[in-house]
Parts: structure tokens; sequence; C-alpha cells
């Protein structure tokens, strides 16, 4: 991201819309909200935010209600370019985000997930490797 200082980032992740309120839950870097059918949508923070939080609304959204999509927020870019990581999760079993490690080096993001590790290369056509 490149921006001058001050401003803030966001990261959004999936929209959720229900009859009921959804779930909401928020902390240790992790905002998300959850239906009462499972479907849980999720924001983990992995590198460069300093905190997640939840937009919430009513009769906002064609799809239901009540809605809320959970967010990483970083609440002052400190100008010029800055690399942010997150995880953005939708799943219908309910359970936790995973917690990848995130490795920024100068070019590239290592991502580590159970047995699997990814590299994503930074420029102008970011890459992927596994």
């Amino acid at each position: 991201m490149t921006a001058p200082a001050g401003h803030h980032v966001r990261d959004g992740g999936h929209a959720l819309a229900a009859e009921t309120p959804p779930e909401l839950r928020q902390g240790d870097g992790v905002a998300s909200a959850r239906r009462a059918d499972g479907l849980t949508s999720a924001v983990r923070a992995l590198h460069g935010f300093t905190g997640t939080g939840l937009a919430t609304a009513e009769h906002a959204n064609a799809f239901g209600r009540h809605s809320a999509t959970p967010y990483a927020v970083a609440t002052g870019h400190p100008g010029g370019t800055a690399v942010y990581v997150s995880l953005v999760h939708l799943s219908g079993t309910g359970e936790e985000p995973p917690t990848p490690s995130a490795e920024v080096t100068d070019g590239a993001v290592v991502l580590g997930l159970k047995d699997e590790t990814v590299t994503v290369r930074l420029g102008p056509v970011p890459a992927r490797t596994r």
C-alpha cells in the first residue's frame, strides 16, 4: 500500500446478512460474524494492522434485516509504501479461521499454514508459489 502518512487502511471480509442479528466476536487480532446456520465470515490481522472491527447495520442489506462485515484496520499508515497482510475467511462450519504464520521480507510475503507454505512475490504483477 502506498499512501501519505496518517491514512487509515482497512481490509474487509465478506458481508453476512440474516433476519436475526449474527453472533459477533472480536479480539486477539480476529473479528468474526456468525449466522444461526453456522455461516461465518472472519478476518484475521496477520501483519501491519493495528486491530480488527465489525461494521454492522440494520435494514441495509437486501439479503437480510441484519448484516455484519468483519475487517482489519491500521489506524496510522506510516507514509510511503507498507505491506499489510490479513486472512479473509468464509466458512459454513463455524470453526475459527486458521492462524497462519506471516513473514514479510523485502519483496515477498511468506505464509505458513499446517503443512503448506505459500510465497507471494510483490511487485507490479504479484506472483504466488507453493
